[in-house]
């Protein structure tokens, strides 16, 4: 410790130039004790351009090598951590792979240490990201048989190194065709989804959600038949195996990666995802199971064709969906309104023939309200302005937002005492923030952008004199509730 207490005053010159030898000397035999030291002495050593410089350095690289093959994680996790900045240029891989380090690290992916696997998985990743010619510069011959030597282990490793693969395909194009078509990274994943093993198929699901969200993967997907086993994971019925139980809420998540903003053309009208997907909101639900099936049906609803097979099931067809609306389960209601406020979103854009589909639609939104006396504004206004949960709060907000961009709905708003007093100024039971903040001046700014909503307004002129004042001022201006007592004209004695 105390050649460790004189490296703690060295500069960093130093430490990479006269005091090297000490330093790597204390890094051999770090300690629990003296790790965080010399953790920080090593970060000090070869921060920023000049210690990339001396990291390049032939005097250097012995002893990065060593670092990575050192016995203690820490020591092995921060000098890839070192290394990362090496992944972003094809010049720098191409002296890693000179010295021999980058079957080191791909080998790491592996380790014991779950520390050290993700510091050589983030390694990966950055060069993925920075390009295909990182990427190309990254996975040569010794590289590449060193990930596949992961996938001829325990399940566990090949599914962290089928993960990993992954990761990189799904940063482009580009790299898709060089980790799958090229190198066929991702076979050992179809062999891990095929198996039968349920708990490791939950995992690869995870994987596939993650292919889901390139053009690249979602074709690979296809074509290999996954996304429509994906599909039957969905059915439900009364004698469902415990084991698919299981699976269908990573299932779910899984289509609505591919179904989001019309990522997956077709899929919803050839495997009728909505049609299968809502006896799920009916069923006595599996840990998750509500909540993931509305996920799906959110991104359904993201895309013209899903919002209207969703309405067209009728005022009665959509009950279900206004239930949930006022579950006592958290995940349950938000779901809910997410999908309510983009089946508004997406017929406010025009792309939706709304007319027929109008009274289903309302009737959704009708199922906000939690008494005959109040309405749904009344309901999604108290939510947002009464509940303790950031994310019942945000979708309430996100509900008002779709709904002020319809014209009844906009008049709805207006004509609701709850959303008014939301808007103007009026007390909550929680500390709000800026994102909150923004949300609400954006539903006032919607409002008054609908003429018959203007019109409702301007019964009270006051109010809507307010409201024009409130998105002139801004979302961050100071507000005062309505209802504060205010002097009504000049004192006279």
């Amino acid at each position: 410790m105390e050649a460790l207490s004189a490296l703690s005053g060295a500069s960093a010159e130093e430490l990479r130039g006269a005091q090297l030898e000490t330093l790597f000397r204390a890094i051999d035999g770090v300690s629990f004790e003296s790790a965080p030291l010399v953790t920080s002495l090593v970060g000090r050593a070869f921060e920023g351009e000049g210690g990339l410089e001396a990291l390049r350095s032939s005097s250097v690289l012995p002893y990065v090598v060593r670092g990575l093959e050192h016995p203690d994680e820490v020591v092995r996790s921060q000098t890839i951590v070192l290394l990362v900045r090496f992944a972003t240029s094809a010049a720098d891989l191409a002296l890693l792979r000179s010295r021999d380090v980058l079957p080191i690290i791909a080998a790491a992916v592996g380790d014991r240490s779950l520390k050290v696997s993700q510091s050589a998985a983030t390694f990966f990743e950055a060069a993925a990201a920075a390009g295909a010619e990182q990427l190309r510069a990254l996975l040569d011959a010794p590289t590449v048989h060193a990930l596949l030597a992961l996938s001829e282990k325990a399940e566990a490793l090949r599914l962290r190194a089928a993960a990993l693969a992954a990761e990189m395909a799904a940063k482009g194009d580009t790299q898709f065709a060089l980790c799958v078509v090229d190198l066929g990274l991702l076979a050992p994943l179809l062999e891990l989804w095929r198996a039968g093993d349920p708990l490791v198929r939950i995992n690869v699901i995870e994987v596939f959600g993650t292919l889901a969200r390139c053009p690249s993967g979602f074709a690979w997907l296809r074509s290999t038949g996954v996304s429509s086993e994906l599909c039957h994971l969905v059915d439900c019925d009364e004698g469902d195996d415990v084991v698919v139980a299981l699976q269908r809420p990573s299932a779910l998540h899984c289509l609505a990666e591919l179904v989001e903003g019309g990522r997956a053309p077709g899929l919803l009208d050839e495997e009728r995802l909505v049609e299968r997907v809502w006896p799920l909101l009916t069923a006595a639900a599996a840990a998750g199971e509500h909540s993931s099936a509305l996920a799906l049906l959110r991104a359904a609803a993201s895309t013209p064709g899903g919002a209207a097979q969703v309405l067209r099931r009728g005022v009665e067809g959509v009950q279900p969906l206004p239930r949930l609306m006022r579950s006592h389960d958290e995940r349950t209601k938000v779901g809910a309104f997410s999908v309510a406020a983009q089946l508004c979103a997406t017929a406010a854009s025009g792309n939706v023939e709304l007319p027929p589909l109008l009274p289903a639609l309302q009737a959704i939104i009708a199922g906000a309200a939690t008494s005959p006396s109040t309405t749904a504004a009344d309901a999604a206004a108290q939510l947002a302005s009464q509940s303790f949960s950031d994310g019942l709060r945000s979708a309430a907000l996100q509900l008002l937002l779709a709904l002020a961009a319809l014209s009844w709905g906009a008049v709805a708003l207006a004509t609701s005492e709850s959303t008014l007093e939301l808007l103007l100024g009026g007390a909550t039971a929680f500390p709000v923030g800026p994102p909150e903040l923004r949300q609400k001046h954006a539903v006032a700014r919607a409002l008054l952008e609908v003429p018959a909503a203007r019109d409702a307004l301007a019964a009270q002129p006051p109010l809507l004199e307010q409201l024009e004042a409130y998105v002139v001022a801004g979302p961050f201006a100071p507000q005062r509730s309505r209802n504060t007592a205010r002097m009504a004209a000049p004192l006279t004695l």
